[in-house]
């Protein structure tokens, strides 16, 4: 299990913004560079206003020196306004399957429990609240990874911890671009 957390502060930023980019999952790519490839996400029929609910899909891709592997990954999302100054999210995987070749995916999926073990379940929770001139955005991340090959296990907890500071600054980024677009 890797449970890692960060807060940042964005100045300028609104919860409206983060918003707009969690829920617009054909930008992930360009919004999350290098460690998304695609990504949709499906509104859900029990959606509300109150409890906005998503089923996405996303190819994570992660690389290193040694090695880079490629995960097909179902979340179940909801986006809940919690008070008018506060917002939250909530993304468990429901299915997460590597990729047999990470560059190549004619190549297919492994069978679930049969991959490389590295990135099992991920749940990720975010939480955002006005701030003085901005906002301050959480990240939580938990994930789990089955046994992994000797000599890797460092590798699933150093990307874990990675991503989350990095999660948070490319969020930093799109809120900034979305401003300088508009």
């Amino acid at each position: 299990m890797h449970h890692f957390s960060g807060v940042l502060h964005i100045p300028g930023g609104t919860i409206e913004d983060v918003r707009h980019i969690m829920e617009d999952y054909p930008n992930y790519p360009k919004y999350y560079k290098d460690d998304l490839s695609r990504a949709k996400g499906v509104i859900q029929p029990d959606s509300t206003q109150a409890d906005e609910h998503f089923h996405a899909e996303i190819t994570i891709t992660q690389s290193t020196v040694w090695m880079s592997v490629a995960y097909n990954t179902i979340y179940d999302t909801h986006y809940r306004r919690l008070r008018p100054d506060r917002w939250a999210s909530r993304s468990a995987t429901i299915s997460s399957q590597e990729w047999r070749d990470p560059k190549n995916e004619g190549a297919g999926l492994y069978p679930d429990g049969e991959d490389h073990g590295l990135l099992w379940r991920a749940n990720t929770y975010w939480f955002v609240r006005n701030s003085g001139d901005g906002i301050d955005v959480e990240a939580d991340s938990i994930s789990l990874s089955r046994p992994v090959p000797t000599g890797f296990g460092w590798w699933g907890v150093k990307r874990s911890k990675e991503a989350v500071s990095k999660m948070l600054l490319d969020m930093k980024a799109a809120i900034a671009a979305l401003h300088r677009l508009s």
